[in-house]
């Protein structure tokens, strides 16, 4: 790994939308891998300034021990401590480092997140997923060895181990070729991400889609991310819709609901090509169980997710680029006529 002092880097995150300046104190980048492909991808650009598209994780450092703003519960009484601090100051530093997740998981895909923060002589690991973060006690680094067997063992680590969506690679030139000459909406982009998605046969569905923009949202919950992408099978255009599912008993994946109501025949009703979970087990959120083992139950607050991926044929067009009031009208009316068909088809 490569680290860098990142305090007065500028941010140059790609298609950055975020509403924050970011200058992490330290970021940590994976150096570039040899590779013995006889057609390689050409290798990431050096190291310029805080790419959050980039980093694989970051260090933030504070001077004093009163910035830390974590509660350390009292392990010899029984009562309840809440995980973080009431103060001003500790407001804004848990702020601070939920940007930079946030940041983070919305510019990459990622399955989870590890971030450090260090107050003074104490340090801190976070691992950040959609249902929420885990947060170590504090690490005395100068006589305990948790943050040194921390980096040896993430500098060792597969990137799916690190957080990284092992089902995303970057696009190969041949294909970003043939998306930009299907897809029209894809031609001012610059740069792709090549998307996986299993459906039962021996080759996984393959799609082409524009590198995510960062987002200044809650790093938490479904993070929905649609775009129109390139079906490389099928040499078609396709609406894809990335996101982490409420993992409940009784609640449908999205792509079973529309094989439902298919079935019902109910009209006005988008066609779903392929919908399904993505990945192993680490592409399921884990903060919920850890937070029920800690404290013996889970909260409402933290609700399991599961990756999920929906591929649909049909394209709507965004409500801005309706030319007259009749069309917007018009697709209000087919919805709800959709609504009551599927409503008389499940009484």
């Amino acid at each position: 790994m490569t680290v860098v002092n990142s305090s007065h880097m500028n941010d140059i995150t790609p298609k950055n939308d975020f509403v924050y300046l970011c200058q992490p104190d330290c970021s940590v980048f994976a150096r570039p891998v040899a590779s013995d492909d006889s057609d390689p991808l050409p290798p990431p650009p050096p190291i310029t300034g805080y790419d959050a598209s980039r980093v694989e994780f970051v260090v933030e450092f504070k001077s004093s021990p009163s910035h830390d703003p974590f509660v350390v519960p009292n392990k010899q009484s029984s009562k309840r401590y809440p995980l973080i601090s009431t103060t001003a100051t500790a407001h804004e530093v848990v702020g601070q480092i939920t940007a930079y997740a946030a940041q983070i998981l919305s510019s990459q895909y990622r399955t989870h997140l590890f971030t450090i923060l260090i107050c003074k002589d104490s340090a801190r690991l976070i691992r950040w997923d959609r249902a929420g973060a885990i947060v170590t006690e504090p690490i005395s680094y100068d006589n305990d060895s948790y943050l040194h067997d921390f980096l040896t063992r993430y500098d060792d680590a597969t990137p799916k181990t690190r957080g990284h969506d092992s089902t995303v690679a970057d696009a190969h030139p041949k294909d970003v070729k043939c998306a930009k000459s299907v897809v029209p909406e894809l031609t001012k982009e610059n740069s792709f991400l090549l998307i996986t998605i299993p459906d039962g046969s021996p080759t996984p569905k393959h799609y082409v889609v524009p590198r995510p923009r960062a987002r200044h949202d809650i790093p938490t919950g479904r993070w929905t991310r649609a775009s129109i992408a390139y079906d490389v099978q099928r040499n078609q255009r396709v609406f894809l819709k990335d996101s982490w599912r409420v993992l409940i008993d009784g609640v449908k994946p999205e792509g079973e609901v529309y094989d439902m109501l298919h079935k019902n025949q109910v009209p006005n009703v988008p066609r779903c090509s392929l919908g399904r979970d993505i990945g192993d087990q680490l592409h399921r959120s884990y903060t919920d169980t850890v937070v029920e083992t800690y404290i013996g139950y889970n909260p409402p607050c933290f609700t399991p997710h599961r990756h999920y991926r929906l591929v649909l044929d049909t394209i709507g067009e965004k409500l801005h680029e309706f030319k007259t009031s009749r069309q917007m009208v018009k697709a209000v009316r087919a919805a709800v006529h959709g609504k009551c068909r599927r409503f008389c088809n499940v009484l």
